[in-house]
């Protein structure tokens, strides 16, 4: 007894994988009953006494009609081979191409429409018009950190913090001095008060290496370090001996950073780590050493032209979507296997061409069959 499913309908996206299994409609699929719940299903060919399973099942042929979403542009160079969701050229219809902003914003489809993708700490896009890019500052107070976020004291300014975010005013114990949030207490050109400034060289005799006189407890005259310097060995006499932006003291005495890590400053002028797991900085920016083409296996490693990097290796494997089915290495992976019918999904895989069977998505279409047309079934 063949084990089969329970009755349930396949929907149309599903058919397609199913059916690329068995090299497209040449051979018939049955989705039928099952007795066990949970059973896996089971594909069978029909034989003398399947007859019985053919009730209340869809029989499905090669099909030239497009799926929801995909087209046939004039540029298209296969059927069905335009996502109208997602392709800049054709954004929502044929030839609606997506603009490129005079600023330095991208703009991407998304959903059949051409949205401006902002830099995540810079300008917001809060009029919603692609054409003038990311035109909102982020300190804007109508538009505080995010679109529609007002700050509506004027003693509460919009103001941008140490750790890059955005608010009204300042934080709980920091006053606002001349537009930045100090401490009051420690702050050498705030000392105490807004505009009270400490002299570095205090009463002018001799100071221990990298130090300065400076504001503490709301008072000046106090020795301290110089920027991104610290007195990690508790000696006044050694000064403040260590530099604050290595990776082995980031930001603060016997801070390591994780392996792959780099210290960077960040934008309150502090030194900290960055790059997250599994990531390497190489000149300033995070990358993941398996997979970068251009950092491959170590910084500036590059795979070169249609190269990619696998676990830190290079080779010429195509990327997802497309295949070298020429043999040649001079022109790449020139093949699209995501839409070409005669390697769809794949190098030799031919879709029905006297149907005109598209391939989307690296799977010949298909769709039910008109009566007594043959093909194959499924539930």
């Amino acid at each position: 007894m063949h084990r089969t499913i329970a009755r349930q309908v396949v929907p149309f996206a599903l058919v397609v994988p199913f059916l690329s299994l068995f090299g497209g409609c040449g051979t018939s699929v049955v989705l039928g009953e099952s007795v066990e719940a949970g059973a896996p299903p089971s594909f069978t060919s029909p034989d003398a006494g399947a007859a019985s399973l053919d009730a209340g099942l869809t029989r499905y042929c090669p099909s030239n009609k497009c799926p929801e979403g995909f087209t046939t542009c004039p540029s298209s160079v296969f059927a069905c081979d335009v996502n109208l969701q997602t392709d800049i050229n054709n954004c929502g219809a044929c030839g609606s191409q997506c603009a490129k902003l005079q600023t330095v914003e991208e703009v991407e489809c998304v959903d059949g429409r051409c949205v401006v993708v902002c830099d995540p700490y810079g300008n917001m896009d809060c009029d919603g018009i692609a054409d003038n890019g990311c035109e909102t500052p982020r300190s804007d107070s109508k538009n505080c950190g995010a679109c529609g976020n007002v700050c509506s004291d004027p003693e509460r300014p919009c103001l941008r913090l140490d750790d890059d975010s955005y608010q009204c005013g300042c934080p709980a114990g920091l006053t606002l001095c001349d537009g930045r949030c100090v401490d009051l207490s420690t702050d050498d050109g705030n000392c105490g008060a807004c505009g009270t400034r400490c002299a570095s060289e205090g009463d002018g005799g001799p100071r221990p290496t990298n130090m300065y006189y400076g504001c503490t407890t709301s008072e000046c005259g106090h020795l301290k370090c110089n920027q991104h310097t610290a007195d990690c060995d508790h000696d006044t006499e050694t000064g403040c001996e260590v530099f604050l932006g290595s990776t082995e003291n980031c930001g603060a005495c016997g801070h390591a950073c994780a392996p792959g890590q780099g210290c960077f400053l960040n934008f309150s002028g502090r030194y900290e780590c960055r790059c997250a797991e599994g990531q390497t900085s190489c000149n300033g920016a995070c990358v993941d050493l398996a997979t970068d083409a251009n950092n491959c296996g170590s910084c500036g490693y590059r795979c070169g032209t249609n190269g990619i990097c696998t676990f830190g290796t290079c080779s010429r494997e195509c990327p997802i979507g497309k295949a070298d089915c020429n043999g040649n290495a001079a022109d790449g992976c020139e093949v699209n296997t995501q839409s070409d019918p005669r390697n769809c999904g794949g190098c030799g895989i031919v879709c029905d061409a006297i149907d005109g069977q598209a391939c989307v998505g690296g799977r010949c279409t298909v769709e039910p069959c008109a009566e007594d047309d043959g093909g194959t079934l499924a539930r």
